[in-house]
């Protein structure tokens, strides 16, 4: 091992009020940026995590979020072919209900930022289910405007969904 470990940070920026520090010319400075964040470490890959990586699957999707194209592997894994989840309209129908504004959020972070951020979810299934994915989805741009977006999604066990639901819901009061 290289002595590195890989680990999760989840947190915020927040500005940090009552530092009261002066410039040189004795104005009060605006309040500085800190990072509050919870660090946690990634264990290893077990023999299922290994499975379900080879199930990664990507999708493109209008600024909307609507469908307009998906791999081999998500036809596997969702079970809809390409026309059927390109002519429902909006991603959001295929998105848990539980799930909406949480996935809406990172939707406004990534039109904002570029990217998403990791996002844990639950997706319907042609044959009514749900299934569990982890996704990062990537404004791409052209022509120095943003064009489409790209979502790479893994699908995750009940088990693994329902712990990010349980961390989703237990948010600490900085952050």
């Amino acid at each position: 091992s290289s002595g590195f470990l890989a680990m999760n940070f989840q947190g915020r920026l927040k500005f940090l009020h009552g530092q009261n520090k002066k410039g040189k010319d004795g104005a009060t400075l605006s309040p500085q940026l800190a990072l509050f964040a919870v660090a946690t470490p990634l264990q290893p890959p077990s023999i299922l995590e290994i499975r379900t990586k080879n199930f990664i699957f990507r999708t493109k999707h209008k600024l909307d979020f609507t469908p307009t194209g998906c791999d081999a592997k998500g036809k596997i894994v969702l079970g809809y072919t390409e026309a059927e989840l390109c002519m429902r309209g909006t991603g959001y129908q295929f998105i848990h209900a539980a799930d909406m504004l949480y996935c809406a959020e990172n939707h406004i972070r990534m039109m904002k930022t570029g990217e998403s951020g990791m996002t844990v979810f639950r997706l319907l299934t042609k044959e009514n289910r749900w299934a569990w994915v982890q996704a990062n989805a990537r404004l791409v741009y052209k022509n120095g405007r943003p064009d489409y977006i790209i979502a790479t999604q893994r699908p995750l066990t009940d088990e693994e969904g329902a712990e990010h639901l349980r961390k989703r819901n237990m948010k600490l009061p900085f952050m």
